[in-house]
C-alpha cells in the first residue's frame, strides 16, 4: 500500500536565472547537479535539460498543441508548482490585507453594571 505523500513531486532546491522563466533545478540522485528549466519553450510546456525530457519527452513536447503535465519532466513540474504556491500565498495575503484596511472597527463592548441612556 503506498503512502498517502507517494505521489508528491520530491522537494528539490531551485534557482531562478536571469528571467522568471528560466530555473535551475537540483537533481534528486545527485546533489551536485543541476537542470536548467525554462517554462516558455515548446509552446510553454517548457523545456529541461535533464536526460528524461531531452530523450523521452522533448519530441512530443515540441510537436504538441496543447501543454499538459504527461509531457513535462519532474524538474518542470516542481518550478510550476513552486510558482503556483508563490502566486498562491500572494494572493491570500493581498486578500488579507484587503479584508484588514476594510474591516469595520469593532464597537467597544458594554461594560458590566453599566447601562446607557
Amino acid at each position: 500500500m503506498k503512502k498517502p505523500h507517494d505521489n508528491e513531486p520530491p522537494r528539490l532546491a531551485i534557482k531562478r536565472l536571469d528571467a522568471p522563466y528560466r530555473w535551475l533545478v537540483q537533481s534528486e540522485s545527485d546533489p551536485e547537479v543541476w537542470y536548467g528549466v525554462d517554462l516558455l519553450e515548446n509552446g510553454r510546456v517548457g523545456q529541461c535539460d535533464c536526460d528524461h525530457f531531452r530523450y523521452r519527452l522533448a519530441g512530443m513536447a515540441a510537436e504538441s498543441k496543447h501543454p499538459y503535465n504527461g509531457l513535462r519532466c519532474k524538474h518542470l513540474v516542481i518550478v510550476r508548482e513552486a510558482l503556483l504556491n508563490a502566486l498562491l500565498l500572494s494572493m491570500a495575503n493581498d486578500q488579507y490585507e484587503h479584508e484588514a484596511r476594510h474591516q469595520q472597527p469593532n464597537s467597544r463592548p458594554a461594560q458590566a453594571g453599566h447601562h446607557a441612556s
